[in-house]
């Protein structure tokens, strides 16, 4: 099985410092997630399929801001897929 992914670099403000830092962020589908049996939601929900939604890990979630669980970012398209745009 393949997945067709979006990995971009973006600037994520970290909550220790308050200076932005580059992030990997990857773009998937609910195919993508069937590669990866080790994932597990441990707090929140999956994200819908075609919504403007990011699921973060645990440590993400933590380090960034704009990262947790019922945050809000501006989103941005790039390069064909989804990442948060959290300068405004």
């Amino acid at each position: 099985m393949i997945s067709k992914e979006t990995v971009v670099l973006v600037n994520l403000i970290k909550r220790d410092t308050e200076r932005p830092t580059n992030v990997m962020i990857r773009g998937v589908a609910p195919r993508g997630l069937a590669l990866r049996p080790q994932v597990k939601i441990i707090e929140g929900r999956m994200f819908r399929p075609g919504a403007s939604e990011i699921v973060a890990g645990r440590n993400a979630a933590e380090r960034f801001k704009g990262a947790g669980i019922g945050m809000l970012s501006s989103l941005v398209g790039v390069g064909g897929g989804l990442a948060p745009d959290l300068g405004s």
